[in-house]
């Protein structure tokens, strides 16, 4: 089997397994070298992060959080060409992408070659044939701009090795569209409910909807009469806050999360210090008041809580 092919397939091994594979160190070496994300980061472009538009290059996130509260990795990391304008999908942004690879040699006739290394810091292809949507939010870093200069063909003859190569192509390319497809699914699990929070802590995922209607038994959110929490806006009226808990026999505090008309409000139940970051690792400022900390407010999107208390941090997705 071709060694690129072989290494390709080899995508959720380590890289201790990687060196097992039936071909030359040297040829494994080269592979590895190109995938190095150094390679990238010596680009004089890779600093900048400009707004998302069609014709720019950007590395995927190596790891990323699904709205499955998954988490999906991949050993190789991604490179993708922004073909359209964003998008949304219920409110989430997503643009269509064609993968860029290093492996030139696997071209055929009619594929787009760019021989400029100083985009990305080697030549690469540009794979017409792999089309794939992704969520804005795993896009990592941008890289370069490069504009595509020929359609692609579908009546082409391939080689044995060639029409391989883009059929584990295509298949690899499901950890970028994965992001889209988790996004549908919890979309379709979530009809009729007003928010939700998919929160992940030591291995284990919950689900937590208001109104309530878990989808698993292990979920302990609630709502009920007695624990529903009154607020008194600035006419003196109490009005019933919308909420959901987060219990966990492991976690040495409890998570309390409301939706009203600024946002969503974040309290942990503790007396210690905990921190609150967003999606791009900013420290949230919150509020000490009665053995509790308030984080508010707070739009939609990826959390994580931080504490002393806890060997691994709790993630938090508001939605």
């Amino acid at each position: 089997m071709n060694t690129i092919i072989q290494f390709l397939q080899d995508d959720n091994t380590t890289q201790e397994k990687i060196k097992k594979i039936n071909a030359l160190d040297k040829d494994i070496k080269n592979i590895n070298q190109l995938f190095n994300n150094q390679n990238i980061a010596q680009s004089r472009h890779v600093k900048l992060r400009p707004k998302i538009q069609p014709n720019q290059i950007w590395l995927v996130k190596n790891e990323y959080l699904d709205f499955l509260g998954n988490t999906q990795k991949t050993n190789h990391p991604f490179l993708v060409l922004i073909t359209g304008d964003i998008d949304e999908i219920d409110e989430e942004e997503y643009v269509r992408t064609l993968i860029v690879s290093p492996f030139i040699e696997m071209a055929a006739k009619q594929d787009e070659i760019c021989n400029d290394s100083s985009i990305t810091g080697f030549p690469f292809l540009v794979e017409t044939w792999n089309e794939q949507p992704v969520l804005t939010e795993i896009l990592d870093e941008y890289v370069g701009y490069y504009e595509v200069k020929q359609a692609f063909s579908s009546y082409e003859t391939l080689t044995s090795v060639q029409q391989e190569f883009r059929e584990v192509e295509i298949s690899r390319a499901k950890y970028l569209n994965h992001s889209i497809i988790a996004l549908l699914s919890f979309m379709d699990n979530t009809t009729n409910k007003e928010f939700s929070a998919i929160i992940s802590f030591s291995g284990t995922t919950q689900f937590l909807y208001y109104p309530q209607e878990s989808l698993y038994t292990d979920i302990h959110a609630i709502h009920e009469s007695e624990h529903e929490y009154l607020s008194v806006n600035k006419s003196g009226v109490k009005q019933q806050n919308k909420h959901i808990s987060y219990y966990n026999k492991t976690l040495p505090f409890d998570i309390y999360i409301e939706k009203n008309v600024d946002g969503f409000v974040l309290t942990v139940f503790t007396t210690d210090n905990v921190e609150l970051f967003d999606s791009k690792n900013v420290k949230i400022n919150g509020l000490s008041r009665h053995e509790q900390i308030v984080f508010s407010p707070l739009t939609k999107g990826l959390y994580t809580i931080n504490s002393k208390q806890i060997q691994k941090p709790v993630t938090i997705r508001l939605k």
